[in-house]
């Protein structure tokens, strides 16, 4: 069985359709979407059109979260100023008629093959609303702690924009890296049946010099510290 995996994709519209033009998201059995298709990029209703039409499965990010309910007051101290006022941006542009899609977003999915049990999700829940603190740095242990609620065999998370394996006697954890706002863009493709399971991440090429021009000439609050996120990135 071929997977697909994505996340991250925040409204960057190329990256998105250059990833449905490759062999591996054609031909996969399975795509799964992690989440955040909305923030930083100018184009979320086109990329949440885009999925919504897909078939993919796709799963609850903290991104889509903060749209469909609003933004955790817990995030207050992170989300100041204009990136606060990105929020409200975004509630304002999404159109109203994706919000209930919105709320109804899973925040995980389960597949299980042979007598392995895979565990997708946008990243560790620490309530219904809101996810777990970044850590300083990863480690085994930390992740264990994290994810300590879930039994599975792989644990496949995004949130962090950046690719990360680890292996536990508990899991084996595989953080795929940002689809739209990182450069090139990554994804991962994994091969697994009943004896075996491989993953490969990928790489996706898109236009960063349009990118940054059409987020700059948005002109939304945060524009310019998003081009250089994604610059640096």
């Amino acid at each position: 069985m071929k997977i697909c995996v994505y996340s991250d994709v925040h409204s960057n519209l190329e990256a998105l359709e250059n990833l449905r033009k490759t062999d591996d998201y054609k031909s996969a059995d399975l795509r799964v979407f992690l989440g955040d298709i909305v923030a930083v990029c100018p184009f979320p209703n086109e990329c949440i059109q885009t999925v919504l039409s897909s078939g993919d499965v796709w799963l609850m990010g903290n991104h889509d979260c903060y749209y469909a309910f609003g933004l955790p007051k817990e995030e207050y101290p992170y989300f100041k100023g204009d990136r606060r006022k990105h929020q409200r941006y975004i509630k304002r542009i999404v159109k109203k008629e994706y919000e209930k899609v919105f709320m109804s977003l899973p925040k995980s999915y389960r597949l299980r093959v042979g007598e392995k049990t895979l565990y997708f999700a946008h990243y560790a829940w620490e309530t219904e609303r809101l996810v777990c603190d970044d850590p300083d740095e990863f480690s085994a242990d930390i992740l264990d702690e994290m994810f300590k609620d879930i039994h599975a065999d792989y644990i496949i998370f995004g949130h962090e924009h950046l690719s990360l394996y680890f292996k536990t006697e508990k899991a084996t954890y595989i953080c795929v890296n940002a689809l739209g706002v990182r450069h090139p863009g990554r994804y991962i493709m994994i091969d697994v049946d009943e004896q075996n399971f491989s993953y490969e991440e990928k790489c996706i090429d898109y236009d960063l010099k349009k990118l940054r021009k059409e987020i700059l000439e948005a002109n939304y609050p945060w524009a310019e510290e998003y081009t250089r996120y994604i610059l640096e990135g």
